[in-house]
């Protein structure tokens, strides 16, 4: 998904405030300044799709699922009631299977309208990066060796 380049390569160590033992395992340690210059926009689109797309299936059947808890209570049907009295119609329902529809169908501009946005802010990305130089991370690498 992003390209990093190596700006500097240094080594570090640990500062030795205390004197320790010397153990049987010692660690070494590397560190590299690298900067994320480049976001690919066709990585971020397969990745964006594929959360999205989970999350909403995940929310979907948590939604079932509660709908389905809250009607065993009788919450639906309080709720059925209050908006029949509301709305001034005697036999007021919720029809399960447009509701799903709708769900779904709102779920499914979601789905799209988030990885399209996904897309967006990787290419606004990748243009300021090209102009200020992209975001710079640290990373340190620690490597255990055992001395025998």
């Amino acid at each position: 998904m992003a390209t990093p380049t190596t700006t500097k390569k240094a080594s570090t160590s640990r500062p030795l405030a205390k004197k320790k033992k010397p153990s049987s395992k010692t660690r070494n340690s590397r560190s590299y300044r690298q900067m994320i210059g480049r976001i690919d926009l066709w990585s971020t689109f397969k990745v964006s799709l594929c959360f999205h797309t989970g999350a909403m299936l995940l929310s979907i059947i948590a939604l079932i699922v509660m709908f389905f808890v809250a009607s065993q209570v009788g919450i639906v049907s309080n709720i059925e009631k209050f908006l029949g009295t509301v709305v001034e119609v005697k036999d007021f329902s919720f029809l399960s299977f447009e509701v799903l529809q709708g769900v779904l169908l709102i779920g499914f501009v979601l789905v799209v309208l988030m990885t399209v946005l996904s897309v967006i802010a990787a290419a606004l990305y990748n243009v300021f990066a090209e102009a200020v130089g992209g975001i710079e991370i640290y990373v340190v690498e620690e490597t255990k060796s055992t001395k025998i």
